[in-house]
């Protein structure tokens, strides 16, 4: 049985930087599921909702295509 490790009470310490990153660039959550999509990630806005709130693991096969 796994046990999943919390920083700070979140379950990705990368989260907040992902939303500012995306806010810096000016893309909106759906604009990034969508070309995640075209990447071969699927990945809802609810999925991108919870990892940028700390809510959700994220692998990291996505977050290679996040970056």
């Amino acid at each position: 049985m796994f046990s999943t490790i919390k920083y700070n009470d979140k379950l990705n310490a990368i989260g907040y930087k992902i939303k500012e990153y995306r806010k810096i660039n000016n893309l909106t959550q759906e604009t990034v599921c969508k070309k995640l999509q075209l990447l071969g990630i699927d990945m809802s806005v609810n999925s991108l909702k919870k990892i940028e709130k700390g809510d959700r693991i994220i692998k990291e096969y996505e977050l290679a295509r996040i970056l």
